[in-house]
């Protein structure tokens, strides 16, 4: 299966400018109400098989791969990809 490993830098970004690209990326709980209620906010990601290397480097297909980069690049970030071949069972196992 072609994939593409992603990575991106935010180097001289404010705090909250890394935090929405991140959120847009992985989502987060919301929390209202003094954590009386909570909600997941779903990122790009949740609807995208996916290994997450760490905070900044996932790998996905390369289908998907233009999606992802385009909300980190729309967002203010630099973006570098490789292009890889991994097994599709791997990728299923691991974004489980």
């Amino acid at each position: 299966m072609k994939a593409e490993i992603i990575t991106y830098k935010t180097k001289g970004m404010s705090n909250s400018k890394r935090s929405i690209i991140s959120k847009s990326i992985f989502g987060y709980t919301d929390r209202t109400k003094k954590a009386q209620y909570t909600y997941q906010r779903k990122g790009i990601l949740d609807s995208i098989p996916h290994l997450t290397i760490t905070k900044k480097t996932v790998v996905v297909t390369s289908a998907d791969a233009t999606k992802i980069k385009k909300v980190i690049k729309d967002r203010g970030a630099t973006v570098n990809s490789w292009k890889i071949d991994i097994k599709e069972e791997e990728m299923k196992k691991r974004s489980g």
